[in-house]
């Protein structure tokens, strides 16, 4: 009777057991399955912030090209000024060769005047 009783209790404690292996297999692929979604929500999140720096990738890129175009426009105005200012030099320079070859000959008049 005792071989009996010990029977049961070893069967019960191997029943026991057995729902343990099995709540364990259970909650094992419950977290497999948890694993696998996040690992799924982690994959898009990667996609949307790559998604995300592409994107910032391309407007730095047309900003660039936007500060170039500024930038060109500007060095095109600068050299149009300084251009206007060479010529404007020109201009003084070519006058004030005037005057002196005038003061020069109306000195050489004053001279032969002088002279005669």
């Amino acid at each position: 009777l005792d071989r009996a009783e010990e029977d049961k209790t070893v069967i019960a404690q191997i029943g026991k057991r057995v729902d343990t292996v099995k709540e364990l297999e259970m909650l094992n692929f419950q977290l497999e399955e948890r694993l696998e979604r996040c690992e799924e929500l982690l994959g898009k999140k990667d996609e949307d912030l790559n998604n995300c720096i592409r994107l910032h990738q391309d407007k730095m890129k047309d900003m660039e090209l936007r500060l170039h175009k500024v930038v060109d426009l500007k060095d095109e105005d600068l050299n149009n000024y300084i251009q206007l200012h060479q010529d404007e030099l020109k201009n003084m320079e070519h006058r004030l060769h005037k005057v002196i070859d005038m003061q020069r000959r109306d000195l050489q008049e004053r001279d032969r005047e002088v002279i005669m």
